[in-house]
């Protein structure tokens, strides 16, 4: 019943208030001035600490939901090289699944981190010093941390520095939605992009100040896109909903967190009761999950 949850946003109100049936779940995310993983309530924004990481949070940090396991992807940007956590989604407790590595390259810093009904995928920055940041889309070996090079992205859309700051996977179009942020407008530039190619199309902008910073997670609901993004002050960040039609974006409403430091990275649903028909593991029923039963069948 994932998808068919609803929710009715007040734009600006600060409140989310219950549609038909029962409330939506509480979304996940991590505070990187904290190093712990919080819950949002996804009605009143107030966020709850549910238990440290147990390693110090750089800045640049996603997670994503991977055949029932949370994962946690840090950049790299701190005393540590890029790497890729599971969490326990009870306790917060990180446990390190492997330092990521790019066999004949170099990896800057990694920066987002979704999954398809195969596994992992990654945008990282493989080019250090290049002030394009040109990305790579990778996919990510969830047990030795090896990233196998997919496709490429070009700098040149509007606003666009060839940064993806955070990333979703669309099983609907087989694409990944990604945001490029632009500092202190509040910018949020939304992009489609081909996994396999890197080859990326904008499909919305907008600047609104019940955003109040930069998304920095992203969580897909079939046409629901949810973000999080991190404050810039005197703001503490908002937790916003957008409506995507694959082609387009609009905001629906936003809802400011209730918090004392608003610095968020990431953001999925907290695991409710397990749906059987999800088969993949996603989050979402889509006709991937009918492919994955096929899969698992043959």
């Amino acid at each position: 019943m994932l998808s068919s949850l609803l929710v009715a946003l007040s734009l600006g109100s600060g409140v989310l208030a219950s549609g038909p049936g029962p409330q939506d779940p509480d979304f996940l995310s991590v505070d990187f001035a904290a190093d712990e993983l919080v819950s949002v309530d996804s009605t009143t924004g107030v966020v709850t600490p549910i238990g440290p990481l147990g390693f110090d949070v750089a800045i640049g940090l996603t997670m994503t939901r991977y055949d029932g396991t949370l994962y946690l992807m840090d950049a790299g940007f701190g005393p540590l090289p890029p790497s890729l956590y599971t969490v326990d989604e009870t306790t917060g407790a990180a446990t390190l699944a492997a330092v990521l590595s790019l066999p004949g390259g170099t990896i800057d810093f990694a920066e987002a981190l979704t999954a398809d009904a195969a596994g992992l995928l990654a945008v990282i920055d493989d080019e250090p010093g290049n002030s394009s940041r040109s990305k790579q889309v990778v996919r990510v070996n969830a047990t030795t941390g090896e990233l196998t090079r997919l496709g490429r992205m070009s700098a040149g859309l509007p606003g666009d520095d060839g940064d993806l700051d955070a990333v979703v996977y669309d099983p609907a179009t087989g694409d990944l939605v990604g945001v490029d942020g632009a500092p202190m407008e509040s910018i949020n530039y939304y992009r489609r992009v081909a996994p396999d190619t890197g080859a990326a199309n904008e499909i919305g902008d907008f600047t609104n100040v019940e955003l109040d910073g930069l998304v920095n997670g992203l969580h897909l609901e079939n046409t629901r896109l949810f973000a999080v993004t991190s404050g810039i002050a005197p703001s503490r960040g908002s937790i916003a909903e957008v409506a995507y039609t694959g082609g387009a974006v609009s905001l629906v409403g936003t809802i400011p967190l209730v918090t004392t430091t608003g610095n968020y990275n990431g953001l999925v649903r907290a695991a409710g009761q397990p749906c059987l028909a999800d088969t993949n593991n996603d989050g979402q029923l889509t006709p991937a999950d009918f492919t994955a039963w096929i899969n698992a069948f043959n």
